[in-house]
């Protein structure tokens, strides 16, 4: 399994729980990536218009992995690894 995969598949009881985890992953990968630096040296004008791209998609991905927990019952909304590629599918439909 990918090293992601065990800090993913925990359960979440509502969606602020779910919207705090995302950001949690988010900045991680951005400081993974080296693109909290980039923007960092991106002009103020830039940050914001990626800013504001980072933001869409996470909403989008956001509702996404509300529709999918809600097909999980109640004390079952485990996000796993293959909920998250699921949604990651459906991303590509655009949000």
């Amino acid at each position: 399994p990918e090293p992601f995969e065990s800090s993913i598949s925990q359960e979440f009881a509502t969606q602020d729980e779910i919207k705090s985890f995302m950001n949690q992953l988010m900045q991680s990968c951005l400081k993974n990536t080296g693109m909290d630096e980039k923007m960092k040296n991106m002009p103020k004008s830039e940050q914001l218009v990626m800013a504001e791209k980072i933001r869409k998609a996470q909403d989008g991905f956001l509702g996404k992995m509300m529709k999918e927990t809600e097909k999980m019952g109640e004390g079952n909304r485990v996000i796993t690894a293959d909920v998250v590629r699921r949604c990651m599918t459906q991303m590509k439909g655009g949000y």
